[in-house]
């Protein structure tokens, strides 16, 4: 019963406090800068634009394109590429310039 009566005090006592509060009055020239904060955040969210997960995502996939082209055609020219008409242009131009090796493995 005791603790009982220790609680009701106790509530008691926290409304006699609250009854003598009053309306809350803000700082002068509060909106104003209310107002000065909240546009410089939106200043800061345009001006950060450029770095959003979006771009970055973007940018991203535009690089992997373009690796998987230049796989693309460096394969392809590793296909195309033959060897002995290679070699015959390499002994023809030696022989129209008097070089008698056609490869560097004759030198020796």
């Amino acid at each position: 019963m005791k603790m009982k009566d220790n609680i009701e005090d106790e509530i008691n006592r926290t409304m006699e406090s609250l009854s003598g509060v009053g309306r809350a009055n803000p700082k002068p020239f509060f909106y104003t800068r209310l107002i000065a904060k909240l546009e410089r955040k939106q200043a800061l969210k345009t001006r950060y634009y450029a770095l959003t997960p979006r771009l970055a995502a973007a940018s991203l996939f535009f690089c992997v394109i373009a690796a998987f082209m230049m796989i693309y055609i460096w394969r392809s020219d590793v296909q195309d590429y033959d060897m002995a008409a290679q070699q015959s242009k390499i002994d023809a131009f030696a022989k129209d310039y008097g070089y008698a090796a056609s490869t560097l493995y004759d030198l020796k």
